[in-house]
């Protein structure tokens, strides 16, 4: 409203977001593979990417939905990253303000665009396969992190039922599958 109906004004956080997602792409693979050259390799593919780039200019949602999934991936490596390569591995217990910061990006992603879902499908699958395959005795523990991730993706997936069948009307979500 302050800056009127101009289309750059319009585009720009748009643009914002596709800059600060190359930050965090680096910022993600300096974390996975601590290399430099690695990093920055990372963020020049994604600033190359022809889609990475219509995005960043165009689609307003997905470039969104984008970034708020490689916070996710960042928050995920940065609370599991470890000296210990071969598998991944918690480091530390995960605070609760972490755990509310991950249920957050997770609900806002499925908030803009309900098919952030599947992202979140793909981390579900991902940390139960880590429950099921290695820690299989520490499945009900509430204070375990691959635990505790699990159980905030469950929280968000209550957050995207009562989003899309409890608080918007019948008739709202139809026209919506109809439009999609």
């Amino acid at each position: 409203k302050s800056f009127g109906l101009h289309p750059w004004v319009l585009r720009l956080p748009v643009l914002l977001c596709g800059v600060a997602s190359l930050v965090l792409a680096y910022r993600t693979a300096l974390s996975v593979a601590p290399s430099r050259p690695v990093a920055l390799g990372t963020s020049l593919l994604l600033a190359i990417s022809s889609t990475h780039i219509f995005y960043s200019t165009h689609a307003r949602g997905y470039m969104l939905v984008m970034f708020l999934a490689q916070l996710c991936l960042f928050q995920v490596v940065r609370l599991f990253s470890s000296e210990e390569r071969s598998f991944f591995a918690p480091r530390r217990q995960i605070l609760l303000n972490e755990l509310i910061w991950l249920g957050v990006l997770l609900m806002a992603g499925t908030w803009i665009i309900p098919t952030f879902i599947l992202f979140e499908v793909s981390l579900f699958l991902f940390f139960a396969s880590i429950l099921l395959i290695r820690f299989r005795k520490r499945m009900g523990d509430v204070f375990f992190p691959p635990t505790q991730i699990v159980l905030v993706i469950l929280v968000s997936w209550m957050g995207f039922f009562i989003q899309y069948f409890v608080l918007i009307s019948p008739e709202m979500l139809e026209q919506a599958v109809v439009n999609a």
